[in-house]
This record gives C-alpha cells, sequence and structure tokens, in this order.
C-alpha cells in the first residue's frame, strides 16, 4: 500500500494513504499549492504533477441519438427487385394491348350510336376479331396485377424490414375477390404509394399520385355498375320487341360504349400508376443508399 507525504504551507504531513490524499486534494480549494512525495528520500513535487494520484481520464460524454436514416441493412440494396422490373414492364404492355382494344370498341360503339352506317369490312372483321380474343389480355392483366403488386410490395418491404405494412406480397389477389376488389386494391395502392415515397421529400409533378389512385377506385366502381347495368339489358331485350327492343337496343350500346370507355381510362390510369411507382422505388433506393441524404 502506497504512503504519501504532503507539505502546505510549510507543513509536513503525513504518511497517509493515497485515496486519503485524493479526498483531501478533492477536498481543498487551494490543491495547486500542495507538494506531495511518495517516501522522505523523494523530492517534493505539486499535486498537479503526481499522475498517479491527481490526473484521472477525461470523461468522455455519451453520444448523442443518431438523427440520420434508421439503421442500414448489411447488404447494400441497389434497386428494385428483378420480378418488379419485369411485372411492371408486362403489365404496362398488357395494359397498352387491352387501351387498344378498349379504343376499337369504343369508337365501334360511338359509330353506332351516332347512326353511321356503312362501316369498312375491315374495320368491322377487326372488331369481331379482337372481341373474340379480348378474354386473354384481359386474364394476362389480372395474373400481372397479383405478381406485380406482390413484386411491389415485396420491395418496399427489404427496406423497411421490421417496419409495420399491413399488405403485403399477397395482396394481389383482392383484385379477384369479389366485393373486396370495390375498395382493398383502393387501399393497397394508397400503401404503396405511401411507402415508395415516404422517404422522400422532392414534390410530385404533374397529377399526384393520390388523384390517380382515386380516379382508379372510381372507374373500377363505375366499370362494375356498368356491366350490371348492360347484364340486365340483354336479359330485358329477350322480352321486347318493337320500339322497345329499338330503345333497348339504343340503350345497350350506350352502356357498351361507357363500360369500353371506363375501361381505356383505368387502363390508362393503372399504367401511369405502375410505371410512376417504378420510378418512385428507384429513387427511394438511391437515397437510401446515399449516406447524405436527407430523409
Amino acid at each position: 500500500m502506497d504512503e504519501w507525504f504532503y507539505k502546505q504551507a510549510d507543513a509536513e504531513f503525513g504518511p497517509i494513504s493515497e485515496a486519503e490524499l485524493q479526498a483531501l486534494l478533492e477536498q481543498e480549494k487551494n490543491a495547486a499549492e500542495i507538494q506531495v512525495r511518495r517516501n522522505p528520500s523523494e523530492a517534493w513535487v505539486s499535486a498537479a504533477a503526481a499522475r498517479s494520484v491527481n490526473q484521472r481520464p477525461l470523461s468522455v460524454p455519451p453520444p448523442l441519438p443518431s438523427q440520420s436514416r434508421p439503421t442500414l441493412p448489411v447488404t447494400t440494396l441497389t434497386g428494385p427487385t428483378g420480378w418488379l422490373w419485369i411485372s411492371a414492364m408486362l403489365l404496362a404492355l398488357d395494359l397498352l394491348v387491352l387501351g387498344f382494344i378498349q379504343f376499337v370498341f369504343s369508337a365501334y360503339h360511338l359509330f353506332l350510336l351516332v347512326g353511321i352506317t356503312g362501316l369498312p369490312a375491315w374495320f368491322t372483321q377487326c372488331v369481331n376479331a379482337l372481341d373474340s380474343r379480348a378474354i386473354w389480355p384481359q386474364a394476362a392483366m389480372i395474373l400481372l396485377l397479383i405478381l406485380w403488386q406482390g413484386c411491389a410490395f415485396g420491395s418496399v418491404l427489404r427496406l423497411y424490414a421490421g417496419s409495420r405494412i399491413e399488405h403485403g406480397r399477397g395482396s394481389g389477389f383482392w383484385w379477384i375477390t369479389p366485393v373486396a376488389n370495390l375498395f382493398m386494391p383502393f387501399h393497397c395502392l394508397r400503401e404503396l404509394r405511401w411507402a415508395s415515397r415516404q422517404k422522400r421529400t422532392a414534390p410530385e409533378s404533374g397529377i399526384p399520385a393520390g388523384v390517380v389512385i382515386w380516379m382508379i377506385q372510381a372507374l373500377i366502381i363505375l366499370k362494375v355498375f356498368a356491366t350490371i347495368a348492360d347484364k340486365l339489358i340483354k336479359v330485358a331485350s329477350t322480352a321486347s320487341a318493337g320500339i322497345a327492343e329499338e330503345s333497348t337496343s339504343t340503350l345497350a350500346t350506350v352502356v357498351n360504349l361507357a363500360i369500353n370507355f371506363f375501361g381505356l381510362s383505368l387502363g390508362a390510369l393503372l399504367t401511369v400508376f405502375v410505371l410512376r411507382n417504378l420510378i418512385h422505388q428507384i429513387r427511394l433506393y438511391r437515397g437510401w443508399n446515399t449516406p447524405a441524404a436527407a430523409l
């Protein structure tokens, strides 16, 4: 055990333990004027020079909590998954094909409505050919919607691992669930838009995506009601004759024109949303992998 001597105002004191000397130096206001030594044979030194007694490690305050981005994934995520690219491109292409078909049908029913007769034979043959084959791009659209929505949610879940996102990879099946397909796809698209943009501060350009989603919801409902009206008209037309039959035929043409117009508009809006979401996710991944990006 070390024993120390100290001198204050030419008066010597000791021996005392190191702990006692330390306590004295902490309590003494004029500690800088005190001299200390370990044994009588050593020279006196100032208390400040005695490292083993007075010098302590600097007290380093704990680091402040980080205000930047959350912890990045262990693996650098350079961009959306390849399946998202593939499904988005195929869905956009299929929607363009469907849009062309709906445009042809809309023009045909518009010609019938205004009383234009003597349509070219090639145009009538084109309408008949598309009418018999329209089921295939429609079925492909449903399958690609399910695939694309699952890939889109899976892509954002890669970034927000552990975060609470209500819908997931299987949410695309809401498009084919009766009754629920009137509103659940709408909620899924809203959450997908939020998740793809919540870390970005850049303002949207053009028509806001929120407006596009609301228009998609309205068109889905209108198309369903128009389809129901078309079925009812076809049932009524079997029991009508003469003037009533002609009136029913005109109403059926109007309803078919509305159905095709709604389908054309819906396909265009879905194409816009799918491609914009892909762009938003690309920007989101770039911002996530940029250390200095402001979130």
